[in-house]
């Protein structure tokens, strides 16, 4: 092993997604900073007949990131660019593209997108994941309209077998071919819906990503409304199609139930969110719960409350209730 992957990498690393329902103990982790590193990391592993998988920030129960042959954490690839002319046909130059490097997370990215007046069209509950992440996990958001993150790639740039680097898209894809040879002649460009649509949400299992474009929005704000409904209730509106008519009705919009019976009922609570393009005034900007607020923005506060639960498991249903109430 060369001393580059020796020095961005250790051994005996034991890695575990955030509930720590999964984890591994790979031959060696490591954490590239750019895409010859990961070249570098897979041609080391096909050398010695290992596998090679990418990890992200862990927000996956399942066991796709799995692997105890070698281990990429991928936080030191975070930033992102506008993907424009002239890379981008012009059929589509009325669009907004931006370009993701595989470890920025969504908050990061949010920042970045706000910074240049643009917006993701959706995202899932938590923005601690990183986009690759989100991507091969197949996150999706709320919105019966709203597209799922695979439906707003539009490109993804990765490290195939023999370390080869890839552009893969749709056949009619964004990027010109030829602009695309002149300013990255290294990189192949593939245009085939085949091709691309097995890669876009692979799990990891074609290769690696290192960057992907996105279609974004113009900037926007959302409007939202919380209240709480019994179990009940719910269903009945359920069943007689008034919820749905609320669904068609909004933008986004969701429930979460209380799987617990607590007072003999199933709280749940309602989220009604709608875009606007009209920015709100500090007191419609202040309407949300402010302790809500604080602790859906830590990280390290939800992992706890994953972890104190999963140690408690009898008190699961009055730690639910709570957090039904105090989510509004």
């Amino acid at each position: 092993m060369n001393s580059r992957l020796l020095e961005i990498s250790k051994t005996r690393y034991t890695w575990s997604n955030v509930t720590s329902n999964v984890t591994s103990t790979p031959l060696r982790y490591f954490y590239p900073e750019n895409a010859a590193d990961i070249q570098a990391i897979v041609t080391e592993a096909e050398q010695e007949k290992l596998r090679v998988r990418a990890v992200g920030s862990g927000h996956s129960f399942s066991e796709a990131a799995k692997g105890n042959d070698f281990l990429m954490d991928m936080k030191n690839i975070r930033n992102a660019t506008s993907y424009s002319t002239p890379l981008v046909k012009p059929a589509f130059q009325n669009q907004h593209f931006v370009l993701a490097d595989a470890g920025i997370t969504i908050r990061r990215l949010n920042r970045i997108l706000d910074s240049m007046d643009l917006a993701l069209e959706n995202m899932g509950a938590v923005d601690f994941q990183t986009v690759s992440g989100a991507l091969m996990t197949g996150t999706h958001g709320t919105g019966i309209a709203k597209p799922a993150f695979p439906d707003m790639i539009r490109s993804i740039r990765m490290v195939g077998t023999g370390s080869k680097l890839l552009q893969i898209e749709p056949a009619n894809g964004i990027t010109d071919p030829v602009a695309h040879h002149q300013r990255f002649p290294s990189v192949q460009l593939i245009q085939e819906d085949d091709t691309f649509y097995s890669n876009v949400l692979s799990f990891g299992g074609m290769g690696i990503i290192y960057q992907l474009v996105l279609e974004v929005l113009p900037k926007y704000w959302i409007k939202e409304r919380r209240y709480l409904q019994d179990w009940s209730a719910l269903k009945a509106d359920l069943l007689n199609g008034n919820f749905m008519q609320l669904v068609h009705d909004n933008d986004f919009v969701a429930f979460r139930s209380n799987p617990h019976k607590i007072d003999g009922e199933n709280l749940c609570a309602i989220v009604v969110q709608n875009i606007t393009h009209t920015e709100p005034t500090k007191f419609e900007k202040g309407k949300r719960n402010f302790l809500s607020g604080i602790i859906s923005n830590r990280e390290a506060v939800i992992e706890y409350l994953v972890r104190t639960v999963n140690r408690n498991p009898k008190n699961v249903g009055k730690r639910v209730q709570t957090s039904l109430k105090t989510s509004r």
